[in-house]
């Protein structure tokens, strides 16, 4: 009996010993995890500031620097004046209209944004949109009144009411060039 006793004593600290062990491999684990998180931080934040140093020091001595506010202000008049390869974004007027349902009473509000294209300017093409809206908007309504339940329902009938909206824009807006709304983003397509 002592004997078994003693076994049983031996085992039970044989098993303390290898949790202590294994609990130092975790801990040492836990704190490696914690010091690679840290330099890839350091390093990525090192970084950051490195670059923001480097575009202070290319700037030309003999013209006095500009408040950040300020840049930015000019930087937003240039895009605004000038088509600057970046696309910008136009929010349509939420559409409501009734879907072709026979004998119930169901509609859709669709809320879009047109992508449009860096090479229009934003101003310019801010003020063709908004002349054109009226225009846009009615055959939104019309076409979305066109369509039934199960026209509507669905990513591939959402992909393609997308790209008729879009090229149909396209076709009332520049007939005779190159498109300009690059996508027809859903923001808001409920149906009730």
């Amino acid at each position: 009996m002592a004997e078994e006793e003693k076994n049983k004593e031996q085992e039970n600290q044989k098993q303390e010993n290898d949790k202590k062990e294994h609990m130092g491999v975790v801990g040492i684990l836990i704190i490696a995890l914690v010091l690679i998180v840290c330099i890839t931080g350091g390093f990525f934040t090192g970084g950051l500031l490195s670059s923001d140093t480097a575009d202070a020091s290319n700037q030309n001595p003999n013209t006095p620097p500009k408040e950040p506010a300020q840049e930015k202000a000019d930087s937003k008049q240039q895009k605004k004046d000038k088509g600057n390869g970046e696309s910008w974004y136009y929010d349509l007027d939420p559409v409501l209209a009734n879907l072709n349902v026979p004998g119930a009473t169901r509609y859709v509000r669709a809320v879009l944004t047109l992508e449009m294209s860096g090479e229009l300017s934003q101003g310019e093409g801010k003020k063709l949109l908004q002349k054109k809206k009226p225009v846009l908007i009615n055959w939104l309504t019309i076409y979305l009144s066109s369509l039934g339940l199960d026209e509507v329902k669905g990513d591939e009938n959402l992909r393609r009411i997308q790209n008729t909206v879009q090229d149909v824009f396209n076709e009332k807006l520049w007939p005779d060039s190159k498109p300009k709304i690059e996508k027809v983003l859903i923001k808001e397509f409920p149906i009730q």
